[in-house]
């Protein structure tokens, strides 16, 4: 089953082992392994279904489940300045494998150098060359690499033929005709699609990031204290107003439900892309320079001007009673 939408964001570390090559999981005890292999940003339905699969065969095999990864992404190092937002921070990443099943991440350090790599290099001497027997391998059926990204299941299902290990292609997890992929969300979440974004992630999207000050304007003009979010991981949504949990460890064990509203502020002309925070249930919580998640549930609206402060302040009423509607409902549906 994917990850479900009710699945509270943490940045505990859980007992999940980490690494950066295989030869890592020794010291543990572990001497072979079945592993899926790919950058998996997002951690979406597609991904899932390649984990589940590795679950289910490593326990046929009586082995451990091990996801294999990159960091950075390796966009960021063979096309340096275009490489696209992550929708999920590297710790985020490796908190939901484990809630997957998985036993260890390995992170392999993606490098110029790695990139080089033939196909049967990559496999040769950082796969299967690090004395760790490995049972079997799952990877989505349209995963590449090696140099020039010229290797891909066709090749591991040839090396399989041969004995030694399990080959296990897993189809492309297909939404609304199209394949679910992280660039398909990234695309949705930066056009406010916040529903389509869910329902390709299995979960929320969210950000995370710290409470910093803004210019007061909310509390002094609106009498509606919000939290300025500086995001430092994920995929921050398009301009609007959204209806959001907001989780911090300020107020650990509560999703407090939110208004969430991103772009320039234009009654205002503050003059820069902001993320404002209004917690519905913590006006009182001084929340300066701490982490602050927020898991987006749906859009409410455009951004837009209004003439007046009051006719925002009304706006906002109305945006925060939807707002409380909305996650109430969600709430419920998934007790």
């Amino acid at each position: 089953m994917p990850i479900t939408a009710n699945t509270t964001t943490s940045h505990t570390k859980g007992n999940i082992i980490r690494g950066e090559s295989l030869r890592d999981l020794r010291p543990y005890g572990i001497l072979s392994a079945a592993v899926a292999i790919g950058v998996f940003d997002g951690l979406h339905t597609g991904h899932q279904a390649v984990i589940r699969k590795l679950c289910e065969e490593s326990k046929r095999l009586n082995t451990t489940p091990v996801l294999v990864t990159f960091a950075p992404h390796p966009k960021s190092v063979l096309d340096s300045g275009n490489e696209p937002p992550m929708l999920i921070s590297y710790e985020e990443r490796t908190r939901l494998a484990e809630e997957l099943g998985c036993k260890a991440v390995i992170t392999l350090p993606f490098t110029r150098k790695l990139a080089e790599l033939s196909p049967d290099d990559f496999l040769n001497h950082v796969l299967f060359g690090q004395g760790v027997e490995i049972k079997a391998v799952c990877v989505g059926t349209e995963w590449r690499f090696g140099r020039g990204a010229s290797g891909g299941a066709e090749l591991l299902t040839e090396r399989s033929s041969h004995g030694g290990f399990e080959f296990y292609p897993v189809p492309e997890v297909i939404l609304n005709g199209n394949k679910v992929s992280s660039s398909m969300i990234r695309k949705a979440i930066s056009e406010g699609d916040i529903e389509l974004a869910k329902k390709a992630l299995g979960r929320r999207p969210f950000i995370t990031g710290e409470v910093v000050h803004g210019n007061r304007i909310a509390t002094e003009q609106l009498h509606c204290a919000t939290a300025n979010v500086q995001a430092s991981s994920g995929a921050v949504p398009g301009d609007g107003v959204y209806a959001a949990f907001a989780i911090t460890e300020a107020m650990p064990g509560r999703r407090i439900p939110a208004v969430v509203n991103i772009g320039m502020a234009p009654t205002f002309q503050v003059g820069e892309r902001r993320i404002e925070a209004h917690l519905m249930q913590a006006e009182a919580i001084d929340l300066y320079g701490e982490t602050l998640t927020l898991e987006f549930s749906a859009r409410l609206r455009s951004e837009r001007t209004f003439a007046t402060a009051e006719l925002l302040m009304e706006q906002i009423r109305t945006d925060s009673k939807q707002a409380q509607e909305i996650l109430s409902n969600e709430q419920k549906e998934r007790m």
